[in-house]
């Protein structure tokens, strides 16, 4: 089953998006460098982990070849449920992402910067979680 990750910064409104990824690319491209707070390549765009807002990842049953007309449209324009109407996509970001472990950070001095800026989107997500 292909995977399909989107990827929401907050330097820019732009939403990289990368479509049928293997679970070994998925591994490597993405997950990888995120939990080792390294930047992630992602259509020829470099994104630096301290403006990685928020990581998605969906599976689907059939690549992106086979999605309905308006779903990749969708998925570039950010819209929120953007896999609508394509049988058996899940979202399953919360199976593969999780904050860095802190013995993964960079042992630099601005380390705790790092931390704290990333600190309002952790809660943000906690906040929205606890909405639902």
């Amino acid at each position: 089953m292909p995977y399909h990750v989107r990827l929401h910064t907050t330097n820019q409104p732009q939403i990289e998006v990368k479509f049928d990824l293997t679970r070994k690319e998925l591994e490597t491209r993405i997950l990888e460098p995120y939990r080792n707070l390294r930047p992630i390549v992602l259509g020829g765009r470099t994104i630096d982990p301290q403006y990685l807002q928020r990581v998605e990842v969906v599976e689907t049953p059939h690549p992106s070849a086979e999605f309905g007309e308006y779903v990749k449209t969708l998925a570039l324009q950010g819209a929120t449920e953007w896999t609508y109407g394509e049988s058996g996509a899940k979202d399953v970001s919360d199976e593969f992402i999780t904050t860095p472990a802190i013995i993964v950070l960079p042992q630099r001095a601005d380390a705790i910067e790092l931390i704290c800026s990333r600190f309002h989107i952790a809660a943000m997500q906690l906040f929205g979680a606890r909405e639902k």
